[in-house]
């Protein structure tokens, strides 16, 4: 099944190449790149996938994580292999980027996820940022991403 989704993931891909390297249509966004890019890591999550994401963070990507550990892309994809999701989904909608210039996307988001860590089960509400430059190529990549945990509604 992990396979035939990273195919239709690859098919989807080379149909709409073009768009990928589109530039933004407004301020407001417009459901394209780094949209797709962040549905994309939303099911490398579900998924338990690193190698989905991967092409998507810079060389010198970072994530902040919401216990404010500093993790380079090496060890942020290193985590892949020791979280596993039973479930997670996003928290609110529409998933839309901010553009404050043709070459930046800010995409704020939330997720809510339940799984094990290294063995041990967790439950979280997570809100992140994740900030993407247009590289040289045309294309999109991550180079932060800041996670906080959204406390559970007393």
């Amino acid at each position: 099944m992990k396979n035939l989704f990273m195919w239709c993931v690859i098919a989807f891909g080379v149909v709409h190449a073009p768009v990928w390297a589109s530039p933004p249509c407004g301020k407001a966004g417009c459901g394209g790149p780094v949209e797709w890019a962040e549905t994309v890591w939303l099911y490398s999550l579900k998924y338990h996938d690193a190698d989905l994401i991967a092409p998507f963070l810079t060389d010198n990507f970072t994530s902040v994580g919401a216990d404010g550990k500093v993790e380079t892309k090496e060890q942020f994809l290193a985590h892949y292999t020791t979280r596993n999701y039973s479930s997670v989904d996003w928290t609110s909608a529409p998933h839309m980027a901010h553009y404050p210039d043709p070459a930046t996307a800010i995409f704020t988001e939330g997720y809510k996820g339940k799984g094990t860590d290294s063995g041990k089960p967790f439950d979280e509400t997570v809100s992140y940022t994740h900030t993407w430059q247009r590289m040289g190529d045309g294309h999109w990549r991550c180079v932060k991403a800041v996670n906080t945990v959204v406390p559970a509604k007393q």
